[in-house]
């Protein structure tokens, strides 16, 4: 049926086995060797993408923490400015109310000086007035002092400043 010669099977088969050896030799070597290069390569890319996303991960969140942080301290500062400015403004209405009360104080005094300065002034008009008016009417020898003295004592009593007015 077959004619199947062993030397020839054997031939072959040492030519089948003699390829395979070449072919992994001069073939399937240097391939796999560039896979092997290629899939080194592939790895320590990604090992460097990870590595640069971890950094960038780090770099982002450090630069949200340090955000926040000046977020936090601009919040701070502002407050303080705002409670600076509110200390400043009550203490320039303290002074402003301060000098109203003494520019007040010293208006109500130097009223009441000007009306104890006028009052002496019509007191003493009054007193010449009268002087006159009295030396005219009586045209006697009282001296002018005595006279003088006399109505000076008369619009003390009748002055609606003496203690003694309206008692007279």
């Amino acid at each position: 049926m077959l004619d199947l010669d062993p030397q020839i099977i054997l031939t072959q088969a040492a030519a089948f086995i003699l390829l395979i050896l070449l072919f992994k030799k001069f073939l399937f070597g240097p391939i796999g060797g560039m896979l092997q290069a290629r899939q080194d390569e592939v790895k320590e890319t990604l090992d460097q993408i990870a590595t640069d996303r971890q950094a960038m991960e780090d770099t982002r969140a450090d630069y949200e923490s340090r955000l926040a942080n000046i977020e936090a301290e601009a919040r701070d500062r502002i407050a303080d400015a705002v409670r600076e400015a509110q200390e400043e403004a009550g203490l320039v209405m303290q002074k402003a109310r301060e000098d109203a009360d003494n520019a007040r104080n010293r208006a109500s005094a130097d009223i009441d000086q000007e009306r104890r300065i006028a009052l002496a002034q019509i007191r003493s008009e009054a007193a010449d007035l009268i002087v006159t008016a009295t030396t005219r009417v009586l045209r006697e020898a009282v001296d002018e002092a005595t006279q003088r003295r006399l109505i000076t004592q008369f619009v003390d009593e009748v002055s609606p400043d003496s203690p003694d007015a309206g008692h007279a």
